[in-house]
């Protein structure tokens, strides 16, 4: 009897990140349904920014010292850099860049005193800064374009059928591993069963939704966000393994932080918005 109820213990605690993970991804659909299905595209804005600054929140997090008020000052550039994507003003996007380096030398000079470690803090920050915001930011540049949200409800798709495809064969029939010394879950097989995932997906998408011809250009364009989206990925898994972070987060349950849910998109929307830039310049 007591045997029987340890194996039942095991097999619910086995189950049990699965069902907290269909769960949550459940969730996370119905919400990108409801920014998507929103008539206003001022819901999908207020989305995307919302997403941004818990994603940049996180990876601050990283560094687990408090400091409130100079993060707040790289989260109000990091609004300030969306709200002039937002506002079609990118002008003045070089000057709102720039705005880090100055409130840097002026905290330096009032604090008087530059430790490496203030610097390193500067620096990852600043990094994160333009990791997070700028791709982010070119979702409203895409939005702009013919077909916008149905372009970004593709580039989210494709990336999305890619991660299930990589847990899920990675799981089932993962042998041997892509990047040990960065992320040692993380397997060949489930790469291939990636890259699958998200072609399969992309090309479904192209002939329910009649955006693209499946032609050539439409599957280089799938292969070069799955590929990219996977680097962004494992670049997540890196920046984590740095900071010995198991997540990002734990807003999620089942898959971790927002981060961690996001990691790919913030490499994919670089190679969409280039794609469509030149489809609708020519």
């Amino acid at each position: 009897m007591e045997g029987q109820i340890d194996e039942e213990s095991s097999l619910n605690q086995s189950w049990s990140p699965h069902i907290k993970r269909l769960i949550t991804g459940l969730i996370l659909v119905s919400v990108v349904f409801f920014l998507f299905s929103s008539e206003k595209a001022l819901v999908f804005e207020l989305g995307v920014i919302v997403v941004s600054q818990i994603a940049l929140f996180e990876l601050l997090g990283f560094d687990r010292r408090k400091n409130l008020i100079k993060r707040c000052l790289i989260h109000g550039v990091s609004l300030t850099v969306l709200s002039l994507f937002f506002l079609r003003q990118w002008v003045f996007l070089p000057v709102s860049l720039f705005i880090p380096f100055v409130i840097i030398s002026l905290l330096l000079f009032v604090e008087k005193r530059a430790t490496e470690d203030e610097l390193k803090w500067w620096a990852f920050s600043i990094f994160g800064l333009l990791y997070l915001s700028l791709p982010f930011g070119l979702l409203f540049s895409i939005l702009l374009l013919p077909h916008g949200k149905l372009w970004i409800m593709f580039l989210i798709v494709v990336v999305a059928a890619g991660d299930i495809s990589a847990y899920y064969v990675g799981k089932g029939f993962g042998k041997r591993s892509l990047l040990k010394e960065i992320s040692p879950q993380k397997t060949v097989e489930g790469a291939i069963g990636s890259i699958v995932g998200s072609v399969l997906a992309g090309l479904l998408f192209f002939n329910l939704f009649k955006l693209e011809e499946m032609g050539l250009k439409g599957v280089l364009l799938i292969l070069g966000i799955s590929l990219l989206s996977q680097a962004g990925d494992l670049f997540e898994s890196y920046l984590k393994r740095v900071h010995k972070r198991k997540d990002s987060g734990n807003i999620l349950p089942g898959h971790g932080g927002i981060l961690d849910r996001v990691d790919g998109l913030i490499f994919g929307i670089p190679v969409l918005y280039l794609f469509l830039s030149l489809k609708y310049s020519a």
